[in-house]
């Protein structure tokens, strides 16, 4: 298996996605593994995400060339980490306002 790549690739037929400071190898398949986001990267999305959860087209460019994520990576990024402050400001809402329970009249005997 002298030359081939993860994917049965050789490595003159390395994938325009394949980015070597990553580490990244794309399988030839159609499911992909899960994408692990570096510490160093996410902290990056995370500073962005505080300033402005919906990043347009060019700051995801500028964004997918300080980190090892391409542009849909980048998107599903944004878009996860929207529903997880909208689900932990929904829990913490649901915290902070206890439920008001209704007190019927004694049934009369």
């Amino acid at each position: 298996m002298s030359g081939l790549l993860q994917g049965g690739r050789s490595s003159s037929e390395q994938s325009p996605l394949h980015n070597p400071s990553c580490g990244h190898i794309p399988d030839s398949g159609r499911h992909y593994r899960r994408t692990r986001v570096s510490d160093g990267d996410r902290k990056i999305l995370d500073e962005q995400f505080k300033e402005n959860p919906y990043p347009d087209a060019q700051r995801k460019e500028e964004l997918a060339q300080c980190t090892c994520l391409n542009l849909k990576q980048l998107t599903t990024w944004f878009a996860n980490r929207r529903a997880k402050a909208k689900k932990e400001c929904n829990k913490k809402r649901a915290e902070a306002a206890p439920l008001s329970y209704v007190q019927h009249p004694p049934v009369p005997a």
